[in-house]
C-alpha cells in the first residue's frame, strides 16, 4: 500500500512518462506496461481503475523496478517523425548517408547507411549529437554508441535501395534499439 501512496504523491508533482497503455472499457481499468517519473522512478504493470461516476481513479497495483530490469527498447523515427523515448528525451533525425548496394546489383563491397541523429533532453534541453551506422544488407545490428546517458544501436534501415528507385529522404524509416545507462 506504501507504494500505490508514493506513486499517487509522486504522480500530482513530477514529470510522468508512460508506455503505450491499454484501456479496457468493460471495467474501466487502464493498464500501464511502464510507467517513468523523473526519468529516475519506474514502475512495471501500473493498472488504473477509473469510476465513472465520481471521476476518480484508484491505483490498483504498481510494483516499483530499477532500470537494469527495464532493459533495451526500441524507437522508429523518420524525417517526419522524431521518436520519443520513454525517458522522454527526443531522438530527431538529421542526416541520412547511404551507400549499401542496391539490389540485384553487384557491388566490390556491401556498403552502409549511416543517419546522425541529435538526442535532446527534456529537462535540460542539452543537445547531444550522434551517427549510427548499419553496415552491409542490413542483418546484423549496428555497433553499440554510448552518450551520458544511453546506448543507442541502429537495427533496421528501410527501404532497402534498388537499381531503379532512388530513394527519397522522406521515404526512409529507421528502427533503433537504446537502453539508459545505470548511474
Amino acid at each position: 500500500m506504501k507504494t500505490v501512496y508514493a506513486l499517487l504523491l509522486t504522480l500530482c508533482c513530477t514529470t510522468v512518462v508512460a508506455e503505450v497503455a491499454t484501456f479496457s472499457t468493460s471495467d474501466n481499468t487502464l493498464t500501464v506496461p511502464l510507467l517513468v517519473i523523473n526519468g529516475s522512478v519506474y514502475y512495471e504493470d501500473v493498472s488504473i481503475t477509473l469510476d465513472s461516476k465520481t471521476g476518480k481513479f484508484s491505483i490498483m497495483s504498481a510494483s516499483k523496478t530499477d532500470i537494469e530490469a527495464v532493459g533495451p527498447q526500441t524507437a522508429k523515427l523518420s524525417s517526419a517523425a522524431p521518436a520519443i523515448l520513454f525517458t522522454n528525451d527526443t531522438l530527431t533525425l538529421l542526416d541520412i548517408q547511404d551507400s549499401r548496394c542496391p539490389q540485384d546489383a553487384q557491388c566490390i563491397v556491401a556498403g552502409e547507411v549511416t543517419i546522425g541523429l541529435q538526442l535532446q533532453d527534456h529537462n535540460t534541453n542539452a543537445i547531444t549529437l550522434m551517427e549510427l551506422t548499419l553496415e552491409g544488407n542490413g542483418d546484423l545490428p549496428g555497433a553499440n554508441i554510448k552518450t551520458q546517458d544511453y546506448t543507442f544501436r541502429l537495427l533496421e534501415a528501410s527501404p532497402y535501395p534498388e537499381l531503379e528507385n532512388t530513394i527519397v529522404e522522406d521515404d526512409y524509416s529507421f528502427t533503433i534499439e537504446y537502453s539508459v545507462n545505470p548511474d
